[in-house]
């Protein structure tokens, strides 16, 4: 299935997960952006090949698991920085938790660092993940040693990204969905094959940052159109007012300066609302009415995939 609306496919996801209009999520709108700036410029000075002191982790507060002291020299690490806000990060979750389960007994050691965030929201989600999260967490503060020493100087300005480290040096920064069975057997057998599995993710994580920068543009675009929806809807989904976010899109959909495609996307998150009033007959009748109105757009190509997604949202 191409080109479904991220907006779509990651709520559908998280309702999955159990978010329910009584339990509404932090991540709410923070999807639409693949990654979101931190409010320091990143220096861009550490670069692959470069020592990496692992006591940068020492004023991390662990949330499961263990922070290491020292590095393994045995041991492939990948620090996967997240953030309970972060719609992508949260979409990675089962990937990274299987390069887990999958790699663990092959010297790979994930560890997940909850990043620009808040420690008692971070130890909460960890609670309601559970085994979904079975790799070591740790909570790093915002300008820490890890912020200032690694993330800014690396040039991290988005999440999710993981940072590969082997014998104490920065192998790559990239983003967890690149690591995949054939790049990680590759990185775990080392010489030849590791080199070229790098320099591939390298180039990968390169375009797809370039990609997620001109996507970023078009939102920001958007809000210059119609103001920031994505913050209001969101504050309003945060204060259990369902009603009171779709009335913002409503409002949005009448504005002169909206285009074809903020209609499209005001119409995903009108279907993200109703499946967390857990209204599917509304959730399908809306993206039936949107098919109708935009027969070229992705939800009436793939209309069959987004009806099986809005069905299966919420089930076990």
């Amino acid at each position: 299935m191409k080109n479904i609306p991220s907006t779509v496919v990651f709520f559908i996801s998280i309702l999955g997960n159990g978010l329910s209009a009584a339990d509404p999520s932090p991540t709410t709108l923070s999807v639409e952006r693949l990654s979101q700036k931190a409010e320091s410029e990143a220096v861009g000075t550490l670069k692959p090949g470069d020592s990496v002191d692992c006591a940068v982790l020492a004023d991390g507060r662990p949330i499961r698991g263990d922070i290491p002291k020292s590095w393994d020299p045995d041991k492939l690490y990948l620090l996967e920085c997240w953030a309970t806000w972060c719609g992508p990060c949260i979409q990675a979750m089962p990937h990274v938790n299987q390069l887990h389960t999958k790699l663990q007994h092959k010297g790979v050691h994930v560890i997940g660092l909850n990043v620009w965030d808040d420690f008692v929201k971070a130890t909460a989600f960890m609670k309601s993940k559970g085994d979904a999260m079975a790799y070591p967490v740790a909570f790093m503060p915002k300008g820490g040693a890890f912020d200032k020493r690694v993330l800014q100087p690396a040039g991290v300005n988005g999440i999710p990204s993981t940072l590969a480290i082997r014998n104490g040096k920065l192998l790559f920064v990239t983003f967890p969905d690149l690591l995949d069975d054939a790049k990680m057997e590759a990185l775990i057998a080392g010489g030849a094959r590791e080199a070229k599995a790098v320099a591939e993710l390298v180039a990968a994580a390169g375009a797809q940052a370039a990609d997620t920068k001109a996507q970023n543009a078009e939102i920001d675009a958007r809000i210059e159109r119609l103001g920031d929806i994505e913050k209001k809807v969101s504050e309003k989904i945060a204060d259990k007012d369902l009603s009171g976010a779709m009335q913002i899109l409503d409002e949005a959909a009448k504005k002169k300066a909206a285009t074809r495609d903020d209609q499209i996307y005001l119409i995903n998150t009108k279907i993200m609302i109703f499946l967390a009033l857990k209204e599917k007959a509304k959730a399908l009748d809306t993206l039936d009415a949107a098919a109708r109105a935009y027969p070229d757009s992705p939800m009436a190509k793939n209309i069959d995939d987004f009806r099986k997604m809005i069905q299966a949202a919420g089930e076990e």
